[in-house]
């Protein structure tokens, strides 16, 4: 029901009509002072120094995809929907505005992504020399790093989501770390610091709750690969610089990346006391793998932090508690925006933690309730009841409208110990003692390590 496209329409349509521009001419002039100063900070040259092209958003969503089919196909046998992955990779690069394409070894630049950015959000700082600098001196860090590590190489080694999400952190995270070092030495840290503002920024105002939504895990994602990632990195070049080399080439997982003690002294165990994966392979297992699409993530705080932005206190007790959290999301390949069936266990320090979790989930389902009661996607009804005391939760029930087309939205909250677990059909009907016996059978599945 989400989708990219939707998203930088509404943000186009708010943009306002003065802005200071960026253009090819000083972007071109900043690029030479941004690759002196990286040469000079890291000590290599970039031989031969990649183009530098100016093009549409269309062009760089499709050399993101181009370049994550490989990964893809890697992952999914299946070549169409492998593409499809790979497509909507691409799609969530539309609103980028610059970009080292270590597939086709050149600069991309999006000059009305970058002029838009800048408007949506107010910060016309982003068009300052200094801040179009640093831009660039981050992804040059990435063409040295490609030059000296080989990204396509280092990407396919990620055999999972999660792997390729710590493989991002570090890339991206070795890049901030590096234009944060560079700036302080040029003087252009004022434009490292708009810059850094904007990663995880909430979205604009004047959107409908729907939309806000789906920007705030958007951001999230981001937030977690700039600012974990630079974390992540500054702890292993503080310990050992060549520790830094090692990530590149052996990358740490999502959980590791917030923990980089367990990269630095790997025998330190997880903090987690439960697998969850049983839960996420029975639920998997009931649809066919050829006619859905399936996708397994762990969920950092920063996800989860972004989830609860509407109600901020209970976000902070959230996030201060919770151990671990896999998701897995399954969508039909035929049409990814028709149905969603989402499975979620979110594993607490107590009991007590699960049942807080529990009752500020109920309030922030009641205020999105309220606030996707207008907008493209709208609430037309809902309704929750409590189960019985076996379960220890909740079964909500939503009639939802997408423009012209009405669908029911079914979820379930139940918890055992410190255990939470959640489930969401969108689309894809489930009747709710069937439903209710489905969440029991998955949250016993769930095994201590």
């Amino acid at each position: 029901m989400h989708s990219c496209s939707r998203v930088v329409l509404v943000l186009s349509l708010l943009a306002a009509p003065e802005a200071a521009q960026v253009t090819e001419e000083r972007v071109r002039a900043a690029f030479e002072e941004a690759r002196a100063a990286v040469e000079d900070a890291l000590g290599n040259e970039l031989e031969p120094v990649p183009p530098l092209d100016f093009v549409a958003p269309e062009d760089l969503a499709r050399c993101v995809a181009e370049e994550n089919l490989p990964l893809m196909r890697l992952r999914e046998p299946d070549p169409e929907k492998a593409t499809r992955a790979a497509d909507l990779i691409g799609a969530s690069a539309l609103r980028a505005y610059a970009k080292y394409s270590w597939s086709e070894k050149r600069f991309l630049v999006v000059l009305e992504s970058w002029n838009q950015r800048a408007r949506w959000f107010d910060a016309i700082e982003l068009t300052e020399d200094e801040a179009i600098r640093v831009v660039l001196v981050h992804e040059l860090v990435h063409a040295l790093d490609d030059a000296a590590y080989d990204l396509t190489a280092c990407l396919l080694r990620c055999a999972t989501e999660d792997g390729a999400a710590g493989f991002n952190a570090v890339l991206e995270g070795h890049a901030q770390h590096v234009a944060r070092a560079v700036s302080t030495e040029r003087g252009w840290s004022a434009g490292f610091g708009a810059l850094a503002a904007l990663v995880g920024a909430p979205p604009p105002s004047g959107l409908d709750e729907d939309t806000s939504h789906l920007l705030r895990m958007e951001n999230a994602s981001y937030a977690s690969a700039y600012l974990d990632g630079e974390r992540f990195v500054a702890a292993l070049e503080a310990h050992d610089p060549e520790l830094v080399a090692r990530a590149f080439l052996d990358p740490p997982d999502r959980a590791t990346v917030l923990h980089p003690e367990w990269f630095i002294d790997p025998p330190l165990p997880s903090t987690s006391r439960y697998d969850a994966e049983p839960a996420l392979d029975q639920l998997a297992g009931r649809f066919r793998a050829e006619a859905w699409s399936a996708r397994r993530v762990s969920l950092t705080t920063a996800h989860v932090s972004s989830a609860f932005a509407l109600l901020p206190q209970a976000s902070r007790r959230v996030t201060a508690t919770l151990r671990s959290a896999r998701s897995l999301s399954l969508r039909p390949v035929a049409d990814p925006s028709a149905k969603m069936v989402v499975l979620t266990i979110l594993e607490f320090d107590a009991p007590t933690s699960a049942r807080a979790y529990l009752v500020a989930a109920s309030e922030l389902a009641r205020i999105q309730d309220e606030r996707m009661s207008t907008g493209v996607i709208r609430v037309l009804s809902s309704k929750s009841t409590q189960l019985d005391a076996d379960c220890k939760g909740e079964y909500l029930e939503k009639r939802m409208k997408n423009r012209e087309l009405e669908f029911d939205v079914v979820s379930i909250h139940i918890r055992n110990g410190p255990l939470v677990l959640e489930t969401l059909f969108s689309g894809e009907p489930i009747e709710r003692e069937a439903h209710v016996a489905l969440a029991k059978q998955l949250l016993g599945s769930v095994r201590e390590r």
